[in-house]
């Protein structure tokens, strides 16, 4: 057991080590908490969607096949590093705020064991529940063992329910566990408590990025960390903690990019996007939502020059490319057969305007749940309530971006319940079976808004959220002579 478990974090620290390579090749200096928190769900999404690819070709899935794709990338990313390293290094980055080494240091080293803690104990929970709810058992797990068993994804229809409909990002990586120690312990349920430590940590970047105090930055890392649903989310292995992490990360790193105009933070962001779309089955629809959202925040509260090709077209062919598939292989899912009855029947004249009102009543009487949310709600109501007034679109463009990438990822949801009301099973066992895990992405990203507006009242002579003028433009020449 021991031999297995050290296979295990090899396996762990290899994908690491690739995902943070990928970063920097793509986004150049970071810091570790940004380089941390993007090392696994990066190195993770772009190593399974490769496997895929050479799999769809043709090439069998195994052992010897997934480690020559990670060397090539490898390589790759080996050559793009040593290239980009041509002329004087360029600092992109806003150094965020020194405090004096000797205040808060309690508070931090206590914030920071906590949330170790957290992490571990999430570990070990993982590890020990083995595969033990239904979708981790009937679609993620044996979907992940059968393309192990007969090297193709094509393996994910006869192997697990709903059969290529659901994106194949979890099965595969799931499936390098199985060919390298067999998954006896199993080591691949540490991909979960890995996705919680990096949406926590990438959280934790972006706020100190924006010059919030550690102190600050730290308790909201905790928020996250301890709500509930996101906390047992890291145990089971179910994919909408991985899902929340990528779509969660790629919003922060679309604002950092408007902040400081690095085309490589588009990059990053779109990769991530696209990721999101690799992993759920509802990741296209939530992430264009989210997409619609936050050009409708860039309408409202114009910011500068976007890359919009750097940003959409990674999204654009790494989800694309499973969309493809999946309408050639996958026939009709549970989500197209939902879309299809809801259609016919509002166009019949039946709007069915109850269940909004059910799903509603419902998210609400969830929110104040807290054995659901814990103190999320009420720490983000207060919070955010406080700066209203800084959420207004001119007075913060990147709060407001967040806010409204928030509500479009709760009304993207709350609009997939309302279209699964017109078909089987019932709406209430829609709700009970699914509702607050979806809820994941909006929810964390109204706990980073009410972590900056705390950070404002816990020191209102603080820099802004936003960049003045003159610092934007002085990054923004730097960043321009980079590329000359």
């Amino acid at each position: 057991m021991a031999a297995t478990a050290a296979l295990d974090v090899i396996v762990l620290g290899v994908i690491l080590v690739l995902g943070a390579l990928l970063a920097l090749a793509i986004g150049r200096r970071m810091p570790p908490a940004d380089l941390l928190g993007l090392a696994f769900p990066v190195g993770t999404g772009l190593l399974t969607w490769l496997l895929f690819i050479v799999s769809w070709v043709g090439v069998p899935i195994t052992l010897l096949t997934a480690g020559a794709v990670y060397l090539v990338v490898l390589l790759a990313v080996g050559v793009g590093l040593l290239w980009r390293q041509k002329g004087a290094p360029v600092q992109t980055e806003i150094r965020a705020e020194r405090e004096s080494p000797r205040r808060h240091v309690s508070w931090r080293l206590a914030l920071w064991a906590a949330f170790a803690m957290l992490v571990m104990t999430s570990a070990i929970l993982a590890v020990w529940r083995s595969y033990s709810a239904w979708d981790d058992i009937a679609i993620w797990s044996v979907k992940g063992y059968g393309i192990a068993r007969e090297g193709t994804i094509f393996a994910g229809a006869r192997w697990g329910a709903h059969g290529l409909s659901y994106p194949l990002n979890l099965p595969l990586l799931i499936s390098i566990f199985r060919l390298v120690d067999g998954d006896v312990l199993p080591g691949s349920k540490l991909i979960f408590p890995m996705m919680y430590l990096s949406l926590a940590l990438g959280c934790y970047g972006f706020w100190r990025h924006l010059r919030v105090r550690p102190w600050v930055a730290g308790l909201g890392m905790l928020l996250i960390a301890t709500t509930p649903v996101v906390f047992e989310h890291g145990t089971i292995g179910y994919a909408n903690l991985p899902f929340a992490c990528y779509l969660v990360l790629s919003v922060l790193w679309y604002v950092r990019a408007n902040r400081v105009g690095q085309t490589g933070h588009y990059v990053l962001s779109g990769i991530l996007l696209g990721l999101a779309c690799w992993t759920r089955p509802e990741g296209l629809i939530i992430g264009l939502v989210v997409v619609a959202a936050l050009f409708a925040a860039r309408r409202l509260a114009p910011q500068g020059e976007v890359r919009y090709a750097a940003w959409l077209v990674p999204a654009a062919l790494i989800g694309g490319a499973w969309g493809v598939f999946a309408a050639l292989y996958a026939g009709e899912s549970q989500i197209s057969g939902a879309v299809r009855t809801a259609y016919h029947t509002i166009t019949e004249g039946h709007l069915n305007l109850h269940a909004l009102y059910r799903i509603a009543r419902y998210f609400v009487r969830q929110l104040l749940t807290p054995s659901v949310w814990g103190m999320a709600f009420a720490v983000c109501a207060i919070a955010i309530l406080s700066r209203v007034r800084g959420l207004r679109p001119k007075a913060s463009p990147l709060a407001f971006a967040i806010l409204m990438a928030a509500l479009g990822a709760a009304v993207a949801v709350i609009g997939s319940y309302y279209v699964a009301s017109f078909s089987g099973p019932s709406l209430d066992w829609w709700l009970g079976t699914g509702f607050n895990r979806m809820l994941i992405p909006g929810v964390v990203l109204a706990e980073v808004l009410a972590t900056l507006a705390a950070s404002h009242l816990a020191s209102p002579s603080s820099p802004d959220l936003e960049q003045s003028p003159p610092e934007r433009n002085c990054e923004a020449a730097t960043s321009r002579e980079a590329h000359s």
